[in-house]
């Protein structure tokens, strides 16, 4: 009932506009502080090739942990055709690829939680931290030169999260659990270091289900 007075009487619509006028003030003051290196390219594929594999060996090392993402991997995990609803692009920099992410456009229908809109989701990506915001970047312009009225995403590296923060993205802290195994536990001890570098996304738990 809260939600559709809000809704209904504008308050809500007003509320919004103002809260998202702020965080667009926030994002242009954090963009001015990085160097984005200039414009980069961004391009769809199909298949992960050996770019993918050199990448993977240049990224690996800034994190404390994170799933294996090399081409083998990726192409296992997001195989042409079986998530025909998974675009995977690539993002370079002159002759260089600075990371890659996995992204979705769904049109919902009726849903508990989005209802009727066009969902834009970041479902994984890689790229070294100092290219972060710049994948974000990219994989933002291309889901809203689709049309998608939302584009959301779960992360848990703070390069990540700064990287979305800085282009517009409104961040709700502690919104997923992760549940360790003891022996996955005991790998990554300690964890008061490990967990604040950990490379996580939603391909890293349930997948993106059919949004």
């Amino acid at each position: 009932m809260l939600l559709d007075f809000l809704a209904f009487s504008g308050v809500g619509s007003l509320g919004l506009t103002i809260l998202m006028s702020a965080q667009g003030w926030i994002s242009r003051f954090r963009r001015r502080s990085i160097r984005t290196g200039g414009p980069v390219r961004t391009t769809e594929f199909e298949h992960f090739g050996a770019w993918a594999d050199e990448l993977w060996d240049r990224c690996k090392p800034h994190y404390s942990a994170l799933a294996v993402r090399d081409a083998g991997i990726m192409n296992t995990l997001l195989p042409q055709g079986t998530w025909p609803k998974a675009i995977k692009l690539k993002v370079t920099r002159g002759s260089e690829v600075i990371g890659w992410a996995a992204v979705m456009d769904t049109a919902m229908k009726g849903d508990p939680r989005f209802g009727d809109l066009r969902l834009g989701s970041v479902i994984d990506c890689l790229a070294a931290p100092e290219h972060c915001f710049a994948v974000v970047q990219a994989a933002k312009q291309y889901l809203c030169d689709r049309g998608t009225d939302l584009i959301i995403s779960n992360q848990t590296h703070d390069a990540w999260i700064a990287g979305f923060e800085s282009n517009g993205f409104m961040n709700i802290p502690n919104m997923r659990f992760m549940a360790c195994s003891p022996a996955l536990s005991l790998a990554l001890e300690p964890h008061e270091v490990t967990l604040k570098n950990l490379h996580l996304t939603n391909l890293d738990g349930h997948g993106p289900h059919q949004m």
